[in-house]
């Protein structure tokens, strides 16, 4: 489903609360909009959604100032000052989310990755086959692909929350 699980959020809305550099946010896979519902407004917002008719179902366009539609795999990210990586990387292949995730991690200053850490089924929702989990994550794997930069590891199973 193109929700996020409330596991976690206060920690990401603590973060972004302290940060004064943080003007541009770029969200990966918005699905119904959770991170500017969660901050606010007073951010740029950017996105990268895979599913277009997203768009207009969730009035993304009331959120975002500027939607893209395609695979963070095969794209050029826009550029911000913050990515947010929330509950996406799941929906691909795990050899393709670790060279994604190393490609776009580094354009950007600040990276907040919010992902389940178990098995978690979920299939297709009203048409959408980008909404099935393809790849499950432990967290020693996420520790080694997530770089040591990243200021916060938060272990809220099932889920983890990287912060850089």
């Amino acid at each position: 489903m193109p929700v996020s699980s409330p596991k976690g959020k206060d920690i990401i809305k603590a973060f972004f609360e302290k940060q004064t550099d943080i003007k541009i946010i770029t969200d990966l896979g918005p699905g119904s909009g959770t991170y500017p519902k969660l901050l606010g407004g007073n951010y740029i917002w950017k996105a990268v959604e895979i599913w277009g008719p997203y768009i207009k179902h969730f009035g993304l366009d009331q959120y975002y100032q500027e939607i893209r539609i395609g695979d963070i795999r095969y794209m050029d990210i826009p550029k911000s000052d913050c990515v947010i990586f929330g509950d996406v990387l799941e929906h691909i292949p795990k050899i393709d989310a670790i060279k994604t995730f190393k490609r776009i991690e580094k354009q950007f200053k600040h990276a907040v990755v919010s992902i389940p850490v178990c098995s978690f089924s979920q299939c297709v929702y009203e048409g959408n086959e980008f909404e099935r989990h393809i790849s499950t994550w432990t967290y020693s794997e996420l520790e080694a692909l997530i770089p040591d930069t990243f200021k916060i590891r938060e272990r809220i199973h099932p889920l983890a929350v990287f912060i850089k």
